[in-house]
């Protein structure tokens, strides 16, 4: 499944794409996954301090907050 999805992410760099992290993730620590944003054109990282591996159980308001921004931006740039 994530070969997959970066496989689309990095196909179609136009779109915009946002990822999410814990700063105590210990299985996608904050350096997989700004090594995995780095390689992707029109990537962003949030890395939330407070959360570990379920970022958007365990921070359900910053993540809404940070993918509804991020959301809203791709719509204004017309994408």
């Amino acid at each position: 499944m994530l070969e997959r999805l970066l496989g689309f992410m990095i196909a179609n760099p136009a779109t915009g794409h946002a990822l999410t992290a814990g700063r105590d993730d210990p299985s996608t620590p904050p350096a997989m996954a700004e090594a995995i944003c780095a390689g992707i054109a029109q990537a962003e990282l949030l890395v939330h301090s407070r959360a570990a591996h379920l970022l958007a159980v365990e921070r359900a308001d910053a993540a809404g907050r940070y993918l509804r921004a991020f959301l809203d931006r791709i719509e204004a740039a017309g994408a």
